[in-house]
């Protein structure tokens, strides 16, 4: 059987998600679609436009047969972890190809730094240039200059979706040898930011939404998006408390002196996005502040890393004629309520600091009926 893994913010579903799935559909012309999709915040650190159940909803409607979460613990890390535990998850429910959009549909340029990645030499200067302080991807870059590779080439690795490809396939070579890695290309228009197109960016819908604009079109089907500037001042309210009283924070959150340099240098802001940009700088981009501001919040003192986490969130009837079929040990892996989980196991911890991410963005968004959702059955659509 083809399952096709597919891994997804959803933040929101927009036409060229859609465009996507379709794409998947006719060109690699699936047994079952299995999509991962992270919850309540980013890769990034950003508070998600969209609930997770919204999301899941949107998935069933767009044709996906099945949907996991992504916990906040396990999705809202720098793109390599990032990349490993999402495809640890679609490994363990059975997937055998993953298909992921990027700026150029061609795997040999992810082939070509993978195996120049792969020698002595780059990792020797790889290290060298880590002195400068820089951050991990701009560290990347510097080597491949260093090594006079191709300046289009060097361009594409710039890419965000060509970088996260890249961790993708770098994960599949190193752990997953046997799934299968497919690329579709994004359209022209998928990364435009002007609004002129029926598909364009979800940043530029988040955008369209923080100044009031319309974005109906953009969007396949109707979703609720949420306030994000009500949101964001709300978290800032929360932040400028943390840092004006100076918590403890563990040795593990605090990696490489983070959270000294932002309380070293914090000052109370009248816009999160403004406190965002006066804090980051070359060795800590705008995604480090976000997601080490969000650690801070939600009290963070451990990291999980490709755990066997099966968290349903929807599915239609296919999707679950597909897990009548899986082996036992996988099938009591996979659970959908919060009461089906032992308190003494690492998915229960996981599960935990999901809930707390949940209550998190219900008070940033005023929606207090997250938290029941969290303990119901998960969408059936069919």
């Amino acid at each position: 059987m083809n399952i096709v893994g597919i891994i997804i913010e959803t933040n929101p579903f927009h036409n060229g998600h859609m465009y996507f799935i379709n794409e998947i559909k006719r060109i690699h012309q699936p047994d079952l679609i299995i999509a991962v999709t992270s919850t309540s915040f980013t890769m990034r650190g950003e508070i998600s436009v969209i609930n997770k159940f919204d999301k899941a909803n949107a998935l069933l409607e767009a044709g996906v047969d099945l949907v996991l979460e992504f916990p906040f613990i396990l999705s809202t890390q720098s793109s390599d972890y990032f990349a490993a535990n999402a495809i640890s998850i679609l490994n363990e429910i059975g997937v055998n190809h993953i298909i992921c959009g990027c700026e150029n549909e061609d795997i040999n340029n992810l082939k070509y730094f993978y195996s120049l990645e792969s020698t002595n030499e780059f990792n020797l200067q790889f290290k060298e240039n880590l002195k400068k302080f820089k951050s991990y991807k701009q560290t990347f870059i510097d080597t491949l200059e260093n090594f006079n590779v191709d300046e289009h080439l060097i361009k594409l690795f710039n890419q965000p979706n060509f970088t996260l490809a890249y961790q993708y396939y770098k994960t599949i070579n190193s752990k997953y040898p046997h799934i299968k890695m497919s690329l579709i290309k994004r359209t022209n228009s998928y990364d435009d930011e002007s609004l002129d197109s029926n598909i364009v960016s979800a940043k530029a819908i988040r955008n369209a939404r923080i100044y009031n604009l319309d974005y109906a079109k953009y969007l396949p089907f109707n979703q609720k998006l949420i306030d994000l500037n009500f949101a964001y001042n709300n978290l800032l309210t929360i932040i400028n408390y943390l840092c004006l009283v100076k918590s403890n924070y563990s040795n593990t959150i605090n990696n490489e002196g983070i959270i000294n340099y932002i309380l070293n240098n914090f000052n109370q802001s009248s816009s999160y996005l403004e406190l965002i940009s006066s804090l980051s700088n070359k060795r800590y981009s705008k995604s480090r502040i976000n997601r080490t501001f969000l650690y801070m919040t939600l009290n963070i003192d451990e990291f999980y890393h490709e755990e066997k986490y099966l968290r349903l969130l929807g599915t239609n009837s296919k999707g679950l004629k597909y897990i009548n079929t899986l082996d036992k040990t996988i099938k009591n892996q996979i659970f959908s309520s919060v009461k089906e989980l032992k308190n003494d196991s690492i998915c229960y911890n996981i599960l935990e600091i999901e809930l707390n991410a949940t209550k998190l963005y219900s008070l940033l968004t005023n929606d207090n009926s997250l938290l029941i959702k969290e303990y119901q059955l998960p969408i059936r659509k069919d």
